[in-house]
């Protein structure tokens, strides 16, 4: 649901001419955010250690923990997985994840990656850009919440990202050649 807050949030504020659009889109976050809230209230009030957001509190403190002994180069992808390692578990936070498993240098890498690739997706077209942003924004929002490298919830949005840009640079080529063929007394 945080996901579809901020894939919302981010079409209705991108720039664009049907105002409608963009109030119908904030209007629908509202009820999203309180039913993530009282949701975690509710957790927070059952005392319930095993349940979702202690869990969660419990295994980012461990990730924590974990990058320290190693801060430089993390402990390895998928250390979890491995026989003596020190945590069981895949961190559930993306940037946790990453500077577990590679460390400082690695989550450099990662922050170079997403930021460089919000970049680009903001300069782009806002008829082709938006849902591109939208999912990459949304895509980030989650990973900080649970699993990042989850096949088909990493795999799909890029996917379509992929596509925004293709299409996105696709129409700026045709567009680009119309000019210059109209320029030039060429074409139909």
């Amino acid at each position: 649901m945080v996901g579809l807050a901020v894939g919302l949030l981010v079409v209705s504020l991108r720039k664009h001419d049907e105002r409608r659009r963009a109030t119908i889109a904030i209007a629908a976050i509202v009820p999203i955010g309180y039913v993530i809230l009282t949701m975690i209230r509710d957790q927070i009030a059952s005392g319930n250690e095993h349940n979702s957001w202690f869990q969660r509190l419990e295994w980012y403190v461990d990730s924590f923990q974990i990058w320290t002994q190693s801060p430089w180069v993390g402990h390895g992808l998928r250390y979890w997985t491995q026989p003596g390692a020190p945590g069981a578990f895949q961190p559930p936070n993306a940037f946790l994840e990453v500077a577990a498993s590679a460390g400082l240098v690695g989550l450099a890498g990662f922050v170079v990656l997403w930021v460089g690739t919000l970049v680009v997706l903001f300069r782009m077209d806002a008829a082709f850009g938006t849902l591109a942003l939208a999912l990459a924004l949304s895509r980030i929002a989650v990973a900080q919440f649970d699993l990042f490298w989850v096949s088909i919830s990493v795999s799909v949005p890029f996917l379509l990202i992929g596509v925004c840009l293709g299409v996105g640079h696709g129409h700026g080529v045709r567009g680009t050649a119309s000019k210059q063929s109209d320029a030039v007394g060429v074409g139909g």
